[in-house]
């Protein structure tokens, strides 16, 4: 209970986790990340680690989405832009393959359901149109398709 005792998480080596430390009343234990699921933060969200990198949960229902922030760096000689992306990623249940968010991997999640792959392509225009998050349900498009499709 964070409210009530004294915690704090240092996460190593920024870009590719290998071990966390958890500091608990003064005392620190050191976890490596492949041998926990993940962590969640002070603001509840949760994370799990996968081949020693952190994905944030942001939906558990018929699939699990993961998001994955990564800053792109350019320049056009003068001016150096940082661009900052957001990438999504799925897996049918909490402990399968974290894959790519994209209409070939949705159909081998469910590799038998042929009514639904023609639906989704049909639905789904590019793969970009899976990551729509429908404000008013509060769920991602894909997520309502799938349940309305996994019958």
């Amino acid at each position: 209970d964070v409210t009530k005792e004294k915690h704090k998480i240092k996460v190593h080596d920024f870009i590719n986790k290998t071990e966390i430390d958890v500091i608990h009343n003064d005392k620190k234990y050191t976890f490596k990340t492949k041998d926990i699921y993940g962590i969640r933060d002070i603001k509840g969200n949760d994370y799990r680690f996968y081949n020693d990198l952190e994905y944030q949960i942001v939906q558990v229902d018929t699939i699990y989405i993961y998001t994955k922030s990564k800053d792109i760096s350019s320049s056009n000689g003068k001016n150096r832009q940082i661009k900052h992306l957001t990438e999504y990623f799925l897996s049918k249940t909490g402990d399968s393959d974290i894959l790519i968010l994209n209409a070939e991997n949705l159909k081998k999640a469910f590799p038998e359901n042929h009514k639904m792959h023609d639906a989704l392509d049909m639905m789904f225009k590019e793969d970009n149109d899976l990551t729509e998050y429908d404000k008013f349900h509060k769920s991602y498009r894909v997520v309502r398709f799938l349940k309305a499709n996994l019958r």
